[in-house]
């Protein structure tokens, strides 16, 4: 019985994943939340099998995160997927904010970026080694980190993607750490994977109720997305999102560890 364990799982693809996973009776599947009580109403509500469990845990804080691994070392002596998908990124101001907006806004810039790297690089860094001993002891031994296509350069250069620079800067700082970790774990036999969901229609803004300078900046970037891929058609839905990842990692080898990889197995981003 393979054990998943999803670090981030309160909404989104997070919590998807609990869903998609839960499908098979095979797994034991462990979502970690900031609210876990949240979760596990919402787990209820949606009839999820018992198989799925939820902790509490805070990736930013290392002694949250942590504490997180130990209750989950309670549940299962082995974790086999590893798969972090916990992230800060502000949609509001600064998201389509370029960098000569931020001048006379300095302090702005170092608080998002500081938000952002505080979570998703540091937070990453707190969370494998919190769990690195129970995947250690598995036989699998996968750990993925859920970062963005506008994390590459070749895409933000093709599609001529200037802005959410703090949530980017912080994703292209988590696929370094990621090959570091390769690196330090590869004779070990320990596969990491930095892993693109693809653009996904996750947000709970309405169009109805979206600014038009924010509607005309997607307007702007879904003609720039049909410019990189012909075939566009708009934002996968999460649960095609996180079908499509599985069977990325499920076929990934230790000859990939350390690759930033789309949720095609390749590298095209959308």
């Amino acid at each position: 019985m393979p054990t998943y364990v999803i670090v981030g799982a309160s909404r989104g693809l997070g919590y998807q994943y609990l869903k998609t996973l839960s499908k098979d009776s095979e797994n034991i599947v462990i979502g970690i939340a900031r609210n876990s009580s949240k979760v596990q109403t919402q787990i209820d509500a949606d009839g999820l099998p018992g198989s799925v469990h939820v902790v509490h845990g805070d990736m930013a804080a290392a002694a949250s995160i942590t504490a997180a691994a130990r209750c989950v070392s309670s549940i299962s002596d082995t974790v086999d997927y590893l798969i972090i998908n916990g992230a800060y990124i502000n949609d509001g101001e600064t998201f389509f904010m370029k960098p000569s907006d931020f001048t006379g806004k300095e302090a702005l810039f170092e608080m998002e970026l500081g938000k952002s790297m505080a979570t998703n690089a540091s937070g990453v860094l707190f969370t494998i080694n919190a769990f690195i001993r129970l995947v250690q002891r598995s036989d699998i031994k996968k750990i993925v980190v859920v970062s963005t296509g506008i994390s590459s350069p070749e895409f933000i250069s093709t599609v001529g993607l200037v802005d959410a620079l703090p949530y980017s800067m912080s994703k292209t700082a988590v696929n370094l750490l990621v090959q570091k970790f390769a690196i330090e774990y590869k004779e070990e036999g320990i596969i990491f994977l930095s892993l693109s969901p693809g653009l996904v229609a996750t947000a709970s803004e309405s169009l109805s109720t979206i600014s038009d300078e924010r509607l005309a900046a997607f307007k702007l970037l879904s003609e720039r997305f049909l410019k990189y891929e012909p075939n566009f058609t708009g934002p996968i839905s999460p649960e095609e999102s996180v079908e499509k990842q599985l069977m990325v990692i499920h076929n990934i080898t230790l000859r990939d560890s350390g690759a930033f990889l789309s949720h095609h197995g390749n590298q095209r981003w959308i």
